[in-house]
């Protein structure tokens, strides 16, 4: 009986131990994709750097919003056993890149074509005698 007391404990904190590591690596993966460490493209079972046994997936989504991409991130240790394996699953919307540079491109042209107008106005405006 305390035999088993003591194992299901100790699975409990490799459990816990295993999903807060899943938890900050998912959390910092996503932060590497939203700040463009990371390409903005689907990825599968890529190995983390420092250990091997991680691996971090990525799915980009579109949404029904035009300017909203949904952005998952999934990390997995698949170890010798359950006990030894997580995996956790993230997901954030942000703005689509492109859709931003595409609109700030699109109103830079607009304001190339006003301060063409105001120039094209300013310059016959002179007063004739």
């Amino acid at each position: 009986m305390l035999s088993q007391v003591t194992w299901n404990g100790t699975r409990a904190a490799v459990q816990s131990q295993l999903k807060a590591q899943a938890l900050f690596r998912c959390e910092t993966k996503v932060q590497e994709v939203v700040s463009g460490i990371e390409p903005l493209s689907d990825q599968s079972d890529v190995p983390f750097e420092d250990d091997s046994a991680w691996v971090w997936s990525l799915t980009v989504l579109p949404t029904d919003i035009p300017s909203l991409i949904l952005v998952e991130v999934t990390v997995a240790k698949n170890g010798s056993s359950a006990l030894g394996s997580a995996s956790l699953k993230l997901r954030r919307w942000m703005r689509d890149p492109e859709a931003l540079i595409q609109a700030m491109e699109e109103q830079a042209a607009l304001q190339g074509d006003q301060s063409s107008v105001t120039t094209d106005s300013s310059s016959s405006s002179g007063s004739s005698p």
